[in-house]
């Protein structure tokens, strides 16, 4: 069951797509990533959603910043409060991380399905359109740093 975005307007339905329409995880990933990516801090954003016992799913926002700036917990809170201010409080990110690079193809699409692969312990599935094999490794070393 998955909710779905149908001109403009959410829909619950039983079925994984309906005609051309957008899930709904997807589409406040993408917007969490450009709100992100809005703080002059952030030179590119990625968010997943991760499993949450309280809300089902959690975002988690993956920040690479730009090269003078210094990671911390003020600016993990000032992006939080941003994401929150433009999307509302629901969509408040749950986490959100630093890394240097986002795994992305070739072609520089941002791979957010390895993303959340890698943060969650899962196969990657098929790496071969992978341009920067590194930037995996930096998110799974993420998530054993917190354990």
């Amino acid at each position: 069951m998955h909710w779905l975005i149908l001109r403009g307007r959410l829909s619950h339905e039983e079925s994984y797509r309906v005609g051309s329409c957008w899930r709904a995880r997807d589409a406040v990933a993408s917007s969490c990533s450009r709100t992100s990516s809005d703080h002059p801090a952030v030179v590119e954003a990625a968010a997943i959603g991760v499993p949450d016992e309280l809300k089902g799913q959690a975002l988690v926002c993956f920040c690479v910043l730009g090269s003078s700036v210094v990671p911390g917990t003020a600016l993990v809170d000032e992006l939080k409060a941003l994401v929150a201010a433009k999307l509302g409080k629901p969509l408040r990110p749950e986490r959100i991380e630093f890394v240097a690079d986002l795994p992305k193809t070739r072609n520089a699409k941002v791979m957010r399905r390895v993303i959340r692969a890698a943060y969650l312990g899962q196969p990657l599935g098929d790496l071969s359109a992978l341009e920067n094999p590194q930037a995996v490794d930096e998110v799974r070393r993420l998530v054993t740093d917190d354990l």
